[in-house]
């Protein structure tokens, strides 16, 4: 067949989408595919750009591209499921939360005012007539199925997607630091991890893996909690560095507010280790069970705190739900996820 992945980006961010999207193309290629990826950069400020983001995709035509039909087109994130095509899968990452679920809240810039939601109903509407043209719809998580069924009445099937190194995840030992992997922004909520640090003991530390808008307010807010020579900030590594972190470290920190799926939560389960998340982080809550392949709290930094030591302090524990949360994601792979999108 031939295959079109569609990708939406936003330049010169990378991130979990953009890893799914050439990861998906890799494995459709090994199975004989002629496939490629075709992206659009996705820009909303001003707020109306989002109306033409959608039209764009709604107005291009790849039912064939030099004379050669397009067998079939992936759809992935908003709004690249807004493409017309009569052989239209949709593997939804996830929607422009903004208007859905984190509407009116302070992860958002849209607010119930005249313009905001007369975008935002335009969107809605918009979702709503392209979603039924896609057969199937898939998601990545049993969280953006449920967020579908609730704000658009569109029933899914979620695929787990595999983290990208494969079986290259492994474990050396349960080190004396916490480990953070993610972008610094404001929904990854990198700040809570901070604020625990400083009811951590002194003996232990933390690695923070990525970059973003938040850098500069975590280091002062580390300075001013009194832990800056505890927390170090990695920045973006490569795989061969983020490999050796997660296979020495005691645990891993994965907070985020509602998240889509979240593969660090993968990652860290298939390097034996146990993953503090929070009551309200969902698609993490898929996989970590408290006190069964990690630790569930709220957000408040002294629970945090307390669950990051019980497991640094605590190998033996450590070890024991690391053990469990590799074996409840043993069978998140590619065969499942190819034999509903190549159907």
């Amino acid at each position: 067949m031939n295959i079109l992945i569609l990708g939406v980006q936003v330049p010169y961010v990378r991130g979990g989408a953009e890893i799914l999207t050439q990861s998906l193309k890799e494995k459709i290629q090994s199975e004989g595919h002629r496939v490629d990826i075709v992206t659009l950069p996705f820009r909303w400020i001003p707020k109306a750009e989002l109306i033409k983001n959608c039209l764009a995709w709604r107005l291009i035509n790849l039912d064939e591209i030099n004379g050669e039909k397009i067998d079939r087109v992936i759809a992935t994130k908003f709004p690249s499921y807004l493409i017309q095509h009569p052989n239209k899968v949709t593997w939804l990452v996830h929607q422009f939360r903004e208007i859905y679920d984190l509407y009116n809240t302070r992860y958002t810039a849209f607010h119930n005012e005249l313009r905001d939601n007369q975008v935002r109903e335009a969107i809605i509407k918009m979702d709503q007539e392209a979603l039924k043209e896609s057969d199937p719809v898939y998601t990545i998580s049993q969280n953006v199925s449920n967020r579908l069924r609730t704000y658009n009445g569109v029933r899914s099937t979620p695929l787990y997607p595999p983290p990208h190194m494969g079986d290259r995840y492994g474990c050396d030992s349960y080190g004396d630091f916490v480990l953070y992997v993610g972008r610094l922004e404001g929904n990854k909520r990198p700040e809570l991890l901070v604020a625990a640090m400083a009811h951590i003991p002194n003996r232990f530390s933390c690695v923070m893996v990525g970059a973003g808008s938040m850098r500069k307010r975590l280091d002062d807010m580390a300075e001013q909690e009194g832990v800056t020579s505890r927390v170090r900030f990695a920045g973006e590594i490569d795989d061969a560095t983020l490999l050796d972190l997660y296979a020495r470290c005691g645990c891993v920190f994965y907070g985020p507010i509602d998240e889509d799926y979240g593969y660090v939560t993968v990652e860290a389960m298939k390097s034996r280790k146990p993953v503090v998340t929070c009551t309200d982080s969902g698609g993490t809550l898929e996989f970590v069970k408290d006190k069964v392949t990690g630790l569930v709290t709220s957000t408040q930094p002294e629970d945090i705190a307390s669950a990051v030591t019980r497991l640094l302090d605590d190998s033996a524990f450590a070890k024991g739900l690391g053990e469990a949360g590799a074996e409840s994601v043993a069978g998140i792979g590619w065969r499942r996820v190819l034999e509903g999108l190549l159907a």
